[in-house]
């Protein structure tokens, strides 16, 4: 899955999703920070979108800024460089997605099929097959897809034949596409019931005891330890899996 100097996306082919980012991290940043350069430099380190610090600078001065604050969702100093109230997060949060995505419909449907290709593979690398059969915009699915590929939000690669889609959390993190071979290049059955158990676990809040598996799922106890077996390496700990 080595990537080349592939030509990334122009930042403004994703301006809306840019300005998302941006403006959510903007807000969270706020509630431990005040003074406006630290914040942007925080902001600057989440958001990753662009190699030229010009251009966002100038996004956050002209765009960001300015949209948290008609929206009151911030109040500056008379000269823009302190943070000095900001609606609480949980609630900043919700009301800013509305207004800016939600609340344009538009905007929403353009972007449907990033936001479940994203959904598809967060926890989970899922055949890209099944992805797209999913999808509820299939007329521009590979428009998506190849948009999201570009600026490497996604990578796919072919284990035993078919083709897999994996999170960039799956190839930057700890976790990695060599770690998930012995996952995907078994029987579906195999894959489908660790993505379920993996499901189920999340529901759990992240940790689950071998006799909670059984009971929630009806599955037996040699099925269950086939499963864990299978897992990925530091998913499962001995008696409880978390």
């Amino acid at each position: 899955m080595e990537r080349g100097n592939k030509e990334r996306l122009n930042p403004s082919n994703f301006s809306s999703s840019i300005l998302l980012a941006r403006g959510l991290s903007f807000l969270d940043v706020a509630h431990y920070k005040h003074k406006v350069s630290d914040i942007c430099n925080d902001v600057w380190k989440i958001t990753p979108t662009t190699a030229s610090r010009a251009s966002f600078n100038t996004n956050i001065k002209n765009s960001i800024i300015p949209r948290l604050e008609d929206e009151g969702f911030i109040e500056f100093d008379s000269h823009k460089q302190f943070v000095e109230s900001c609606m609480p997060y949980p609630i900043g949060s919700k009301l800013f997605v509305q207004k800016n995505l939600i609340g344009i419909p538009r905007l929403y449907q353009e972007q449907i099929n990033h936001f479940d290709i994203i959904r598809n593979v967060q926890d989970f690398p899922e055949l890209k097959s099944e992805i797209e059969s999913k999808s509820s915009k299939p007329q521009t699915f590979g428009r998506d897809f190849n948009a999201l590929d570009e600026i490497d939000a996604i990578r796919t690669q072919t284990i035993n034949g078919r083709d897999f889609t994996f999170s960039k959390a799956f190839i930057t993190g700890e976790q990695s596409s060599e770690t998930w071979k012995k996952v995907l290049d078994t029987a579906d059955d195999v894959r489908i019931g660790l993505r379920s158990l993996m499901d189920l676990q999340g529901e759990y809040g992240g940790f689950i005891a071998h006799h909670e598996i059984v009971q929630a799922t009806g599955w037996n106890s040699r099925a269950v330890n086939r499963l864990i077996r299978s897992r990925p390496y530091g998913y499962f700990s001995e008696n409880t899996y978390s």
